[in-house]
């Protein structure tokens, strides 16, 4: 850009080797927790990145703080925009339905908090409380296997990649929105289901612990950390959030509209 470089970092690289190279990913984590914030993989073309950008563009505080700890080139300008969205008003009207029909959108798979979601609907389940999970994402032919295996006991509706048009009649429809990521950077998913009205759960990870104030505009669960089984979501906590959801009506519509001003005041495509 005349002559400039322009470096827009969406992602925090290292966290990515949790699918590829879990061990990886767990020496990382826990370095990060004890304070070693100088996280860089081996990778030539982001270390280059780093040092040949004029300004790069963070889409999160806590990518800033990793750029702060990799780049050495304090002249290099680094600012944070959060992601926007467009909406068009007209077309955004929530349908109630008595029945629970809870919504996750995203690839499918471990990092995105697939399983630690299946794993709490089993425990809201046996508390007698019935509910529908619509996937809607790119699922492989193992992960849906695996999961018609493990979980035949959930009513689960696979929908696989849908276009927008469905995914805003999804949005529109659902009971409760859940993104229950390991790590998530500043989530288009969670800026449509605000713009829509959902009321969200969300993990309290990276830019999603910075776009959401529990309580106010979606429920929070912590991740817990273990040297042995690495990181996982807290799942009696996310059962527990799902729960009250169900039962109370009230906060549901409370998170609701709060998620709708979170989003007009924040992440709409002019902020």
């Amino acid at each position: 850009i005349g002559g400039l470089i322009l470096l827009h970092l969406h992602i925090i690289p290292w966290k990515f080797t949790l699918e590829t190279d879990e061990r990886t990913f767990n020496k990382m984590y826990k370095e990060s927790q004890n304070g070693i914030t100088n996280l860089i993989g081996s990778n030539f073309n982001e270390q280059n990145a780093y040092s040949t950008a004029d300004k790069i563009i963070c889409v999160s505080k806590s990518a800033q703080r990793h750029v702060d700890s990799v780049c050495k080139n304090e002249k290099i300008e680094r600012v944070v925009i959060y992601n926007g969205l467009c909406a068009k008003k007209s077309k955004i009207k929530r349908i109630y339905s008595r029945r629970i029909n809870i919504l996750f959108v995203g690839r499918i798979s471990k990092e995105k908090g697939v399983f630690a979601l299946l794993n709490a609907l089993q425990k809201v389940r046996d508390k007698e409380k019935k509910v529908k999970l619509t996937l809607a994402g790119n699922c492989d032919l193992r992960t849906r296997n695996r999961i018609y295996a493990n979980y035949n006991d959930l009513e689960i509706d696979f929908l696989g990649n849908v276009s927008y048009e469905k995914l805003t009649r999804l949005y529109s429809t659902c009971s409760i929105g859940i993104i229950p990521s390991l790590h998530e950077q500043c989530s288009y998913v969670a800026i449509e289901m605000s713009m829509f009205g959902v009321p969200i759960i969300v993990s309290d990870v990276d830019a999603l612990s910075e776009m959401f104030e529990d309580g106010v505009n979606a429920l929070k669960i912590p991740v817990i950390f273990d040297e042995d089984f690495g990181l996982e979501l807290d799942e009696a906590q996310l059962a527990s959030a799902i729960t009250r959801l169900i039962e109370d009506e009230a906060l549901r519509q409370r998170l609701s509209t709060n998620a709708v001003k979170n989003y007009e005041e924040n992440f709409t495509l002019k902020k």
